[in-house]
């Protein structure tokens, strides 16, 4: 039998400006497109990792929303935890996440999505979260929606990355 999935947004906030000035507008328009869809589809537990960047969600409204009422959706399964990168804090997500939700890893599996994630070098918040849930145990696999760090559709090399 499979195990239930938790979804986890990792650094949501960087989806935003950030993402328009790295990507460029249009790509960061469609990033956050398909993570909200993700988010949006999912009927499950939810855990957001907010960052450092999390305020600029006020600026977009479509997004946070988004957020926001797949938490609402989620209820007691849902979770925020903060693990700021520029804090080097984003190692600890995967134990906040774990702790906020009572998940166990015999029982429980992770998909991890948002930014930053590279599927060549294996950097970024959203490998490194990934990679958290893993060395705890957990089954975790990031997910195709999450923000790619430079346009790459390549995702078959990356390590543990299923589509």
């Amino acid at each position: 039998m499979a195990r239930p999935e938790t979804l986890v947004v990792v650094h949501p906030g960087s989806a935003c400006g950030s993402a328009d000035f790295n990507l460029g507008e249009d790509a960061a328009d469609a990033a956050r497109a398909r993570l909200s869809r993700a988010i949006e589809e999912w009927d499950g537990p939810v855990a957001v990792v907010d960052g450092e960047l999390s305020d600029e969600l006020l600026a977009y409204t479509d997004l946070d929303r988004t957020i926001r009422d797949a938490l609402a959706r989620a209820g007691r399964r849902g979770a925020r935890v903060k693990a700021c990168d520029a804090a080097g804090e984003t190692h600890l997500a995967a134990g906040r996440v774990a702790d906020a939700l009572q998940l166990d890893p015999a029982c429980d599996a992770m998909v991890v999505t948002g930014c930053w994630f590279d599927p060549k070098d294996g950097w970024g918040c959203v490998n490194e979260v990934a990679r958290g849930f893993r060395e705890m145990g957990f089954e975790a696999r990031v997910d195709e929606t999450s923000a790619v760090a430079e346009a790459s559709d390549d995702y078959a090399d990356a390590p543990g990355f299923k589509a």
